[in-house]
């Protein structure tokens, strides 16, 4: 069985790029510094997680097993506007 190519052209260097600007972003990172606080630990393994869910959506790999909405929806910090600034960022960091 043939795998499904990329559904855009990035490399998972450039996904991890978008997902660790995530913690500057002041509305984003305050968001998620109030939940990982400042473990540097908690920071890298979350930035590993959503950048390999990111790979699978994007890429096609087929590596992350999980339901990051299931997960999300639990969290009241997180508000459906956090989503649209964060593809903002990845757009802006992609192009």
């Amino acid at each position: 069985m043939k795998t499904a190519e990329p559904r855009v052209n990035v490399t998972p260097d450039q996904i991890a790029q978008v997902v660790a600007k995530v913690r500057e972003h002041p509305v984003l990172g305050a968001v998620f510094f109030a939940i990982i606080f400042c473990d540097d630990k908690l920071w890298r393994d979350h930035e590993s997680k959503i950048t390999v869910f990111r790979c699978n959506a994007l890429l096609n790999e087929k590596r992350y097993v999980g339901n990051p909405m299931l997960v999300h929806t639990g969290i009241s910090a997180l508000k459906p506007h956090h989503f649209a600034i964060w593809l903002g960022i990845f757009d802006q960091t992609l192009t």
